[in-house]
């Protein structure tokens, strides 16, 4: 019989079988791709019978699907607590006007405002509240800094504040997600917190596309901005590096445009600066929001990795670890198991909303599971203002078992989407 966990992809003049819990796979053609789907097969060929058999696509019954399953599970989503993800929104204000920016969940009519120093020590002590339930150390921890845009003149005496508060938790890494344009003003503030802070930056292509995309509400272009405030921070403060995303969409899958920016990589140094990680994202709605009709903009699923690998032919500076940087992640490493020897292991722990947890402050006062539903009031799992106090939502998520889901354990694409499905 024929696992459970199979995906049969038609390429034409062959089937591709893949196994989606081993992720092993067969290529079938001629008589035996006739033979396979006609289910004729006990008459398929003896040798590739015996790699479908080896491959676990054909198995004796379903108790080895099911031992399979069971294995994994036990080699996978039992991990060691780790520290949650926090994210503390300071602002919804921006000095962009980006259509697909997730800021686009708050619409026009919400009153626009910036966290205060009272806040940010609401949310220290929240934060103290959950690790004690948690039975976590503080120190090691990791905080995102967000928006709207969190370095603006409106949030600098919040900036600083944060980052005199946060040093005596020791943090692994303080993520600021920037745009950059006027982070240099923040510099000093940086600088002599001690900090470790990765930045989070994000590019659309060349100058001419991510200009058109990408500028301020005077008008002012932000690409060469972002580039020259990248330079700085490096030459100016040791402790600091830089994540770049590279948005594939499709007003940004231009190959002469891409390649203008690795160009432009090179040029500032940062291809091959080991605090510099560039990835290509790719831009989702996982709650269905749409931002002024930016969804006919998202290059579907299906296609996105295609595109990526099209690029990477055409672009020698781009290599395979850059391709891996958005919710199709997998398709890259699966790549490299099959032809680097690069096992690639699944997570099977589920959502990072439940595993390892994640808390969003947002300046309405609420606290949020994750970052796709900020500002969305069904999905408020707590207060940091008020009683600083986590509700029966959180704990739902927390709590959550992936073993007693039901609908789970029947799913045969349950370790390529990581059980967040049912988040």
């Amino acid at each position: 019989m024929l696992t459970k966990f199979l995906e049969t992809i038609d390429l034409g003049d062959a089937i591709f079988l893949l196994h989606l819990l081993t992720f092993n796979y067969c290529i079938l053609s001629g008589d035996d791709m006739t033979l396979f789907l006609e289910q004729n097969y006990s008459a398929i060929s003896d040798s590739m019978q015996k790699r479908l058999r080896d491959s676990r696509i054909f198995v004796e019954s379903q108790d080895i699907d099911d031992e399979i399953l069971s294995k994994a599970f036990e080699m996978f989503s039992v991990k060691p607590l780790r520290h949650p993800n926090i994210a503390i929104y300071l602002t919804n204000i921006c000095n962009l006007q980006c259509s697909y920016c997730y800021s686009g969940y708050i619409s026009a009519e919400k009153i626009k405002s910036v966290l205060t120093l009272d806040d940010i020590d609401l949310i220290f002590l929240t934060i103290e509240k959950y690790y004690n339930v948690l039975n976590l150390p503080l120190n090691g921890l990791g905080i995102s800094l967000i928006g709207g845009e969190p370095l603006l003149k409106c949030t600098m005496s919040v900036v600083k504040y944060f980052f005199s508060r946060v040093k005596k938790f020791e943090p692994e890494f303080c993520e600021i997600v920037s745009n950059m344009v006027d982070s240099e003003k923040f510099l000093d503030i940086i600088k002599e917190s001690g900090v470790p802070v990765v930045f989070r930056v994000t590019f659309n292509g060349g100058q001419k596309i991510h200009d058109k995309l990408r500028t301020n509400q005077t008008g002012l272009k932000t690409y060469r901005r972002q580039l020259t405030a990248i330079e700085h921070f490096l030459n100016e403060v040791s402790a600091v590096q830089f994540n770049i995303s590279v948005l594939l969409d499709k007003n940004s899958n231009d190959i002469a445009s891409i390649k203008q920016l690795f160009l432009d990589f090179s040029k500032y140094d940062l291809l091959d600066n080991p605090r510099i990680h560039i990835e290509f994202g790719h831009i989702q709605f996982r709650s269905n929001f749409d931002n002024n009709g930016y969804s006919k903009f998202v290059i579907p699923v299906e296609r996105y990795y295609n595109e990526l690998n099209k690029i990477a032919e055409k672009i020698t500076s781009v290599n395979q670890a850059m391709l891996a940087g958005s919710s199709m992640h997998y398709l890259p490493k699966l790549a490299r198991q099959w032809f680097d020897d690069e096992p690639y292991i699944p997570t099977m722990s589920g959502c990072d909303a439940a595993r390892p947890g994640r808390l969003c402050f947002y300046v309405d006062g609420n606290i949020y599971p994750c970052y796709d539903v900020v500002g969305q009031l069904d999905f408020v799992c707590g207060r940091f203002r008020d009683d600083q106090e986590l509700n029966d939502l959180f704990y739902e998520w927390h709590n959550f078992s992936y073993l007693s889901c039901h609908k789970c354990m029947e799913c045969k694409y349950v370790a390529i989407c990581n059980i967040s499905q049912n988040m």
